[in-house]
This record gives C-alpha cells, sequence and structure tokens, in this order.
C-alpha cells in the first residue's frame, strides 16, 4: 500500500475499520508519501480529515456534519486526496 491511512472513529471500531479499508482501496494506486488521516465519532457532530502528499502539500478540513456516515467520510477523503494529486500533476505540466 502506497498511502498511509490512518483512522479514528470513536463510537464504532467496525465503523473505523470499514473506512480504513476503504480508504485503502481507493488510495492503493497512489505513490508512496501520501498520508490520509480522519478523525470523526458516533457521538459527535465534527469530523477532521487532513491528507497530505508525498511533497508536503496539505488540504485539511475541520467541519460539523451531524453525524458523518463511513460514506461520507470515505468520498470527501478519497475527494481531497484526488484533488492534491491532480493539482499537483498540472502544476509538473
Amino acid at each position: 500500500m502506497a498511502a498511509s491511512v490512518t483512522v479514528t472513529y470513536v463510537g464504532d471500531d467496525g465503523t473505523e475499520g470499514q473506512i480504513r479499508e476503504r480508504l485503502d482501496r481507493e488510495l492503493e494506486a497512489y505513490e508512496i508519501g501520501w498520508r490520509v488521516s480522519v478523525s470523526a465519532s458516533a457521538w459527535s457532530d465534527i469530523r477532521k480529515i487532513t491528507v497530505v502528499g508525498p511533497r508536503g502539500q496539505e488540504q485539511s478540513v475541520t467541519e460539523k456534519v451531524a453525524q458523518p456516515s463511513a460514506d461520507q467520510l470515505v468520498e470527501e477523503a478519497a475527494h481531497m486526496a484526488r484533488a492534491l494529486r491532480d493539482q499537483r500533476l498540472t502544476s509538473q505540466d
């Protein structure tokens, strides 16, 4: 696996594992050096997602979302990683 994925989902270990597995699959083609961190809770409306690219470029969001689902967290983290990757690829042209 090229990307390092860290997930903390307080309140449901099954959801935490599901998010980690899905992000591992989403990011398996990414080069070494990508880091993705997702923090959320079954009891809180706050979620934090941070994506760091291999050259240190970072995108982070902390927001209030009513009970963020595993699907929402995976989609947002994957979207942020794609946006950073695409930005990096365009800046290399």
